[in-house]
């Protein structure tokens, strides 16, 4: 399976069909920059911008089920100083 961050936080199984699924439990706002996947721990963490790109967060996902990952959590790690520029 394949984990993509770029904005919207999607899944796609290439051995499939190879359409990506967005991923709708993520919070709304959310921009996904980069994703990291502990598969022994069935997680997948993205990190990204919120607000318009005024913070910095990550969110973790829960992929005991991989094509329907559940939200566990968003933290908040910092302000950018920016003023609603985006990404």
């Amino acid at each position: 399976l394949l984990y993509v961050a770029n904005g919207p936080i999607t899944v796609q199984d290439p051995r499939k069909n190879g359409s990506p699924t967005v991923v709708t439990t993520a919070p709304d706002g959310f921009e996904a920059l980069a994703v990291d996947v502990n598969s022994e721990r069935s997680v997948a963490v993205f990190g990204g911008v919120i607000d318009d790109g005024e913070s910095s967060a990550y969110v973790v996902l829960d992929i005991s089920d991989p094509l329907a990952p559940s939200f566990v959590n968003m933290q908040v790690v910092g302000r950018n100083g920016r003023n609603g520029s985006g990404r």
